[in-house]
């Protein structure tokens, strides 16, 4: 469920029958109020649509036409790279550097190569796919503000590139 500020984005595929929807294709959608849970979207093909829809008292009905979300743009490597770095340097974002690295360990830009010990400290070495070159992010414990922090980051890069 979303807030009620928040108005959620179609989905994919038809919530009666399951089925994905494809670029033009007519969907009907519906916005049913959840007491003290927000907003719940369902949206359906007309073939779904016509053989009864929704039964459930809505907010807002709509129907238009189906356009797949665009496939966001891939954070360059030496991007990635260069952002790593940064934090890593800073005393303030060091705390989300290791976060941020095995995220994008995740989201399959980076690749974990080993855990070492460098002048009494312990460091992180990965290697960007697609870049040459070995970054090394301080291992530390990360606090909740820390997580706080690399959330609101991730957030912030969400809406303009995928790692």
């Amino acid at each position: 469920m979303r807030s009620p500020d928040s108005v959620p984005t179609p989905p994919r595929k038809c919530t009666a029958c399951g089925v994905l929807f494809s670029e033009g294709q007519v969907i009907h959608s519906i916005l049913v109020g959840i007491s003290g849970e927000g907003w719940k979207r369902s949206s359906y093909c007309a073939a779904c649509w016509d053989n009864g829809g929704d039964s459930r008292e809505r907010v807002s009905y709509w129907h238009g036409v189906y356009r797949g979300r665009p496939e966001r743009s891939k954070m360059p490597p030496e991007m990635a790279a260069e952002l790593l770095r940064r934090l890593s340097a800073s005393e303030k974002w060091v705390g989300i550097a290791s976060l941020m690295a095995w995220h994008m360990v995740r989201q399959k830009g980076l690749r974990f190569v080993e855990r070492a010990a460098t002048e009494g400290h312990q460091i992180l070495r990965f290697s960007p796919v697609g870049f040459d070159g070995i970054i090394e992010v301080p291992e530390c414990r990360s606090t909740t503000d820390d997580l706080r922090l690399f959330r609101e980051l991730i957030n912030e890069l969400g809406d303009e590139f995928s790692l």
